[in-house]
């Protein structure tokens, strides 16, 4: 569904210019509004967001990808989150949920056989892990969040399996039916990899690797300060971005 979105815009894109160039370049934030390059790369450049290329033939896409953010589910949300929580993974509601959200649960044979850099869909570099590797980072995870495992409860969850199991020895992995959790935190639709949502609905999302220390977050000490310096960043990045050079 989201890369039909992509999809759908990258063809409503080229529509709109094909007759105009056929090298075209646009510039778009994260609810996909038009931005002027210098605006662009203003946000791109800031500890807020990352830059993301999409292209086909006859155009090319920048679009901003936050790399985190806060905010609050409503109550309605979180009747509805909580519920497709219960009935699908059968966990306790109460705790202070942590997320590890993978779009693409691989099969053990897509891994390489050495870590390495590759270009991704995007043209931008990822750095790929063994298999090996990845079960370890998984369950270094599982047992660093199980120290608190009477506030926190950790989920690894997934959009689309590939041929992985469900459950290796004590780790699982959950997946998200008709990407419902996708769909909640569209405040980060592309590429979204954490999620930390405490009991009255507040939450962190995060795409990139913050500074921020996870520990905190979750137990959330410093919360209503992390959020305002966010706010205050972003409020402050919006107002110099139109300011003329």
């Amino acid at each position: 569904m989201f890369r039909f979105r992509l999809t759908f815009l990258v063809l409503f894109f080229c529509n709109c210019f094909i007759c105009f160039s056929q090298n075209k370049t646009i510039y778009i934030d994260e609810q996909n509004n038009l931005l002027e390059k210098e605006i662009f790369h203003k946000s791109a450049n800031s500890d807020l967001f990352t830059s993301h290329h999409y292209h086909t033939d006859s155009i090319s896409i920048f679009k901003l990808r936050p790399k985190y953010c806060f905010g609050k589910l409503t109550p309605q949300e979180k009747n509805q989150l909580y519920s497709f929580f219960k009935e699908k993974y059968k966990v306790d509601t109460n705790k202070t949920f942590v997320v590890n959200y993978m779009d693409t649960l691989r099969a053990k044979s897509e891994y390489p056989i050495k870590n390495l850099f590759i270009s991704s869909h995007d043209s931008t570099k990822e750095f790929e892990i063994t298999y090996d590797d990845f079960l370890d980072s998984s369950k270094r995870a599982f047992f660093y969040y199980k120290r608190w495992k009477r506030k926190i409860l950790y989920l690894n969850v997934y959009f689309k399996n590939n041929g992985h199991p469900e459950q290796i020895e004590d780790l699982f992995w959950y997946q998200d039916y008709d990407g419902q959790i996708k769909r909640m935190f569209n405040k980060i639709s592309d590429g979204l990899k954490m999620i930390i949502l405490h009991p009255n609905g507040d939450y962190y999302l995060e795409s990139s690797e913050t500074k921020l220390p996870y520990d905190n977050l979750f137990l959330k000490k410093r919360w209503d300060i992390y959020k305002q310096e966010f706010d205050n960043k972003l409020k402050a990045l919006k107002l110099n971005a139109t300011q003329p050079q």
